[in-house]
């Protein structure tokens, strides 16, 4: 399984690395496409001074969020001492990794720039002069390899862009509209996958759950549910770090008398023994005589299947489904509709194959650009698909957490089998 570390660069590449520290902020801004929301939290500092001078610092995320700090500090202060007193900011030794809680990615660093010029200096190096404007901007320093003998573009920032707009954005507002586990399951299903690959959970998390949603997994009485509705609690009770005993005695039960596999819903019903460590005889029987859920290449319930399957190792249909994936795609018939089409990246993380290899194209594109083309908008950082009312759409949350299956195979250094049942 992949570790992230924080990034070691080159002696030339850490000199870009932010080491952020300014003073006084009487205004703090949050700013994403051209809009901008004041912070509810008000933090001015003041100095009586001469020599003071006033400073503008904006942090940039890897979703292209902005936030804004003017700042008024003595001549010759130091701009991580200022920034300290304000926001938070996170540090690996000398350098800067995160400002007011800005994310965390291996991938990226944050790239410090003065006045619009990179700067050649690390944070605690500034020289600050009235009216400087210092940008902190997550910079992806890593594109070749995110590439990994696909398109060597901007594609695979995009991925991680919207992995973490939505970790920001539409994964809060679904768990505070949520008022019951079994609307949310793809969302936990997203948080536990990325969680369990040491991406940043002070952003990719289930916090500021409703009342309604927590009180669902707590009061949830499991020997009443139906099978599939246990394993959707499963899923959003890991999520939200709630234990439930109750559920390991059901799940032991049910594999008890577990004697056939059947399509779609199997692989959510098998992922629990995986985290609740549970093993039974039952489960490697239907497993190795399984057959393939369905000839095509692209369904639903194939896509399941394949990630089940790496989950516990079996790769006995590997060759066959890759020879289908080779041939449909060769006779122009990869791209399918949004939500499978979406899906289809599990099979490919679930097989160990790069789904933006040349190969894989139709019409010059692969799978994840068409996804953005048809039901991504970049520029505003949106998906097509809206979120209801109730705070779910199965459509828009299972295209995210196929993304981030995708993503998590992507930043291996060691590439290998990744499954989103977890």
């Amino acid at each position: 399984m992949k570790k992230l570390k924080f990034l070691s660069i080159s002696a030339l590449a850490l000199s870009f690395i932010p080491l952020v520290a300014c003073n006084n902020a009487n205004e703090n801004t949050n700013t994403n496409d051209n809009t901008t929301i004041p912070n509810t939290t008000s933090n001015v500092i003041t100095t009586t001074d001469d020599e003071n001078i006033d400073i503008v610092v904006n942090v940039y995320d890897i979703d292209g969020e902005k936030q804004t700090f003017n700042i008024n500090c003595e001549k010759g202060a130091s701009l991580t001492l200022e920034l300290e007193k304000v926001t938070e900011v996170k540090k690996n030794g000398s350098f800067v990794s995160s400002i007011a809680n800005s994310v965390i990615d291996s991938n990226y660093y944050l790239e410090i720039f003065e006045n619009n010029v990179s700067s050649l200096v690390g944070i605690d190096d500034l020289v600050l002069d009235d009216g400087d404007v210092f940008d902190f901007k997550n910079t992806c320093w890593n594109l070749a390899s995110l590439g990994y003998g696909g398109t060597l573009d901007d594609t695979d920032a995009l991925v991680d862009r919207m992995i973490y707009h939505y970790a920001k954005t539409y994964l809060k507002d679904t768990i505070k509209k949520a008022t019951s586990y079994k609307e949310v399951y793809w969302d936990a299903m997203f948080v536990n996958l990325l969680t369990e690959y040491n991406y940043d959970t002070n952003v990719i998390n289930f916090d500021g759950a409703s009342e309604e949603l927590i009180n669902s997994v707590k009061d949830a009485n499991v020997s009443e549910n139906s099978d599939i509705d246990n394993a959707k609690l499963y899923f959003v009770s890991k999520a939200l770090g709630i234990s439930n005993p109750s559920l390991g005695e059901y799940f032991m039960n049910y594999y008890n008398t577990l004697n056939t596999y059947e399509d779609y819903k199997t692989p959510f019903l098998l992922s629990p023994a995986k985290g609740l460590n549970i093993t039974n005889s039952n489960i490697e029987k239907v497993l190795n005589e399984s057959s393939i859920s369905d000839t095509q290449w692209g369904t639903d319930a194939l896509n399941w299947q394949i990630s089940l399957f790496a989950s516990f190792g079996i790769d006995r249909f590997d060759e066959t489904i890759t020879s289908q994936i080779n041939t449909r795609t060769k006779d122009g018939e990869y791209t399918a509709g949004g939500t499978t089409n979406a899906l289809s990246l599990l099979s490919f993380a679930g097989l160990n194959i790069n789904p933006r290899l040349e190969k894989y194209k139709i019409d010059n594109k692969d799978v994840i650009e068409y996804l953005f083309d048809n039901y991504y908008d970049t520029k505003t950082d949106l998906m097509k698909c809206n979120i209801t009312d109730t705070g779910t759409n199965y459509s828009t949350n299972q295209i995210y957490a196929s993304f981030a299956v995708y993503k998590c195979w992507r930043d291996q250094a060691v590439k290998d089998k990744v499954s989103i049942f977890r």
